[in-house]
């Protein structure tokens, strides 16, 4: 059966250098634009994003013209004194000691446990470039654990976890992609669902691992899939029992060489629906696991079945969950200061409900800029309603016992988007950012954290190992 070949629209573009230079120039008029609704945040695309809204304060204008040299110089000293300052890190980093308890414990035994960080999030989580190099620095500093829990498949365009591999057929519906009208709401961990009514209809994951599983949903009627890894078959699993959520797991093949890749199959071999939920691989070490969707807002999360969310998160059993929203809410008129303080402590509170023992860190939104004006006179104003969004998530945490990370203050602090696309380090939409962009962001956050937990670490060093004693 042909697969769908991973899509690789969105993976292109966000390598590429972003927009032409732009020069910078400070609005000196004091006049504030009316305040309109700013568009959803969505992956950037080849073609012209509809630009009609303005909002709130203008701080800074970006008119399309040649950048000097000496200018560009100008900018790249900002990001990299903004990068560079101490000012900026982790707020309330004790909301993370038992995420650093546990890192130091993997750092004294390499192989006594998994350290799992589940990051949720928008599309600047869902196109793995800064999820992605989180993994790839912290497994290199504490050890591989693998991708962990992963979507099956690939349930939305540009949808990859670097380090594995994915296809599926064409029969799968996914769902809660399309959360503006969910219906069915029994999705798995990260909010996505997978589902068939066809024989022969196929998920496929190629990873390392010492450990492999399959979440799934049993309901009445259910159908069956097969399970196989390396052409091997694991299991043939029937659905058909009362609704609950389930997991299958296995051992993966003992290989002599460390990151062999498995080759993992699910398939249907009925008419009747199977619904899958997601994958695990995993093995000793850390996993940075990234649960993004493409214009998610926080709120999502209370709008799972909750059974099934808190569920799987209970048996994920992560050390730290880490919480990437804000950009679309700040685009969205409905949510005041008061009203997303209130969302953000609810969200917050189920998660301490759920896994007590895990740290919560809450990412706020980077800048952002909107652009105004038509032809010539177009320019790129910034958009200022992240403030009281990332104001409302410092506060809760300051209350909730979470740490907090200003993504904007570490960009340069407001109207600095404007400088990391003139940098090539954001994309033309000026709400994402390419993939040099996301790799510098993500290499200052593991800096941040790696800060506050060696701070903590000259607080609590390695018990000294027993001595040896001498033979009589």
């Amino acid at each position: 059966m042909k697969l769908r070949p991973l899509p690789t629209a969105l993976l292109l573009l966000s390598l590429s250098a972003g927009l032409a230079l732009h020069a910078v120039e400070t609005d000196t008029t004091g006049a504030a634009p009316k305040t309109k609704r700013a568009p959803t945040a969505k992956p950037p695309k080849s073609k012209k994003h509809s630009t009609k809204s303005t909002t709130h304060k203008t701080t800074t204008s970006v008119h399309t013209a040649h950048v000097s040299l000496n200018t560009r110089e100008i900018i790249t000293d900002r990001i990299n004194h903004s990068l560079a300052s101490t000012r900026v890190g982790i707020e309330n980093p004790r909301a993370l000691r038992p995420f650093f308890t546990q890192l130091h414990q993997l750092q004294t035994d390499p192989h006594s446990q998994l350290v799992r960080v589940i990051q949720f999030g928008d599309s600047h989580t869902a196109a793995d470039m800064f999820t992605g190099r989180m993994r790839s620095l912290v497994q290199q500093r504490f050890g591989n654990g693998g991708a962990g829990f992963t979507f099956a498949g690939h349930p939305f365009a540009g949808y990859r976890i670097l380090g594995t591999s994915r296809g599926q057929s064409s029969g799968w519906i996914d769902e809660g992609v399309h959360f503006t009208r969910i219906v069915n709401t029994e999705l798995g961990l990260g909010g996505v669902a997978n589902t068939s009514t066809r024989s022969g209809d196929e998920v496929t994951l190629d990873a390392p691992c010492s450990l492999f599983k399959v979440e799934y949903l049993d309901q009445p009627d259910g159908g069956s899939f097969s399970v196989s890894e390396d052409g091997r078959v694991l299991s043939r699993i029937s659905t058909d029992s009362p609704v609950a959520p389930q997991t299958f797991e296995s051992p993966c093949t003992a290989s002599s060489a460390e990151n062999t890749i498995h080759h993992f199959e699910l398939v249907t071999d009925s008419v009747r629906p199977v619904r899958l939920f997601g994958t695990v691989t995993e093995r000793p070490g850390v996993t940075y696991e990234a649960l993004g969707l493409n214009g998610a807002e926080a709120a999502l999360i209370l709008r799972w079945d909750q059974p099934i969310f808190t569920s799987y998160l209970k048996q994920r059993d992560p050390s730290l969950i880490v919480l990437a929203y804000g950009t679309n809410e700040a685009g969205n008129h409905n949510w005041t200061y008061e009203s997303y303080s209130d969302l953000i402590a609810r969200v917050v509170d189920t998660l301490h409900a759920t896994v007590p023992e895990a740290a919560i860190l809450i990412i706020g939104p980077p800048d952002r800029s909107l652009r105004a004006g038509r032809r010539r006179s177009a320019h790129w104003q910034t958009f200022d309603a992240t403030v009281h969004i990332s104001d409302a998530q410092r506060d809760v945490c300051r209350t909730h016992g979470c740490a907090f990370w200003d993504w904007r203050a570490r960009m340069g602090g407001l109207g600095s988007m404007n400088k990391w696309a003139a940098e090539g380090l954001a994309q033309p939409d000026h709400t994402h950012f390419t993939s040099a962009g996301y790799i510098q962001l993500a290499d200052r956050f593991y800096s941040d954290i790696l800060a506050a937990y060696d701070a903590w670490k000259q607080q609590h060093p390695a018990p000294a190992a027993a001595p040896s004693q001498s033979p009589n």
